[in-house]
């Protein structure tokens, strides 16, 4: 049965935080920064727990014999492979589908970007046989190259989201385009070509805890800290994509809890929802962090453009001990591809 993609938008109810990989240790520490966008792996644990609460499913009965609940509701699976994969998340302004930017997009660098209104891009495209003269060498052929830059000085567009307009508009343009520039969710409306940087999608509380004794559960002295929450603009919701055959098992609208925190989300599925897309690109972009185990061997022979890779853990709650860290391509890499390339979860083309 071929896979097809539930999209859910979730409206949080309050704050949201995600650690990263940093350790929480007395003295190395104050604050724990919070990892946002968070990665898919945290959406797919709130999903299942959804799905055992809908089903009023009692998690030590489901661990104690997964595969006859696996055969019930598929979606679950088992504890070490979950029933369905998880695209996103993503974003969504007053209804309006926005991705990461891509990584190859660059703009000219502005000291003074808070006072303009769209800004200037251009795209970097593998380097063509026909342009050998750069004398470059590398560990891949035709690496991305910046190619008659419009300005002397670029720079990548990290952090930044697109929305789907953006998307075509720069399809149909020969590598300059123009978007306008978007610095409160509220002034964009449908069918704008815009992007917006992250930080303008949400507010950056700090909340301040205490740190307990693991048998008296006392008040350790000296050990306060700071950890850092989010808290998302009005009109703006994250979108995350349930991929599997079907999702009838998971319920139209309820509730997601996300994080270490249990943090409140209430969710909606979203029916006629599209993502733009090139078919007849070269170019493959990741739309969420993609691990790098998760390729196949042919995408490490093929150049890339994106920003640094992140490295995550984790606490493993069925093991009761921490996860392997994991290398991860940050959302909107970009890959040389081919028509042919087989593209796994999480993919577009640009």
């Amino acid at each position: 049965m071929p896979e097809k993609i539930t999209w859910l938008a979730l409206d949080p109810v309050d704050t949201l935080t995600f650690r990263g990989a940093e350790a929480m240790v007395a003295g190395e520490s104050h604050e724990a920064i919070s990892l946002f966008p968070p990665l898919p792996s945290t959406f797919v644990g709130a999903v299942r727990t959804a799905l055992l609460r809908q089903k009023k499913i009692n998690p030590h009965d489901y661990l104690a014999d997964p595969e006859k609940y696996a055969e019930l509701y598929p979606l679950l699976g088992v504890p070490e492979k979950p029933g369905f994969k998880l695209l996103g998340p993503i974003f969504r302004l007053q209804g309006e589908v926005f991705l990461p930017a891509p990584g190859h997009w660059f703009r000219e660098k502005n000291d003074k970007l808070e006072e303009a209104l769209s800004l200037r891009l251009q795209a970097a495209q593998p380097l063509s046989d026909t342009c050998r003269g750069f004398g470059l060498l590398g560990s891949v052929e035709n690496p991305f190259w910046v190619q008659n830059p419009m300005a002397t000085d670029l720079e990548p567009l990290h952090g930044y989201w697109v929305s789907a307009a953006g998307f075509v508009l720069a399809e149909k343009s020969s590598g300059r385009f123009s978007l306008d520039l978007l610095t409160a969710p509220e002034t964009m409306v449908a069918g704008k070509a815009a992007l917006i940087h992250c930080r303008n999608l949400y507010d950056s509380e700090e909340r301040f805890g205490i740190a307990l004794e693991k048998c008296t559960r006392r008040v350790k002295e000296g050990h306060l800290f700071a950890s850092q929450h989010i808290r998302l603009k009005p009109g703006v919701q994250l979108l995350i994509g349930v991929v599997a055959p079907t999702a009838n098992d998971f319920a139209d609208q309820g509730i997601l809890q996300l994080g270490g925190e249990q943090r409140v989300c209430g969710y909606c599925k979203v029916n006629h929802l599209t993502l733009p897309e090139n078919k007849n690109s070269n170019l493959v972009m990741t739309l969420s962090p993609i691990p790098v185990t998760a390729l196949a061997e042919e995408f490490f022979e093929r150049s890339w453009a994106g920003g640094k890779l992140l490295r995550v853990g984790g606490w493993d709650m069925q093991k009761g001990f921490h996860k392997d860290m994991v290398t991860y391509y940050p959302a909107g890499t970009v890959f040389q591809g081919s028509k042919n390339l087989v593209l796994p979860t999480g993919f577009i083309r640009l």
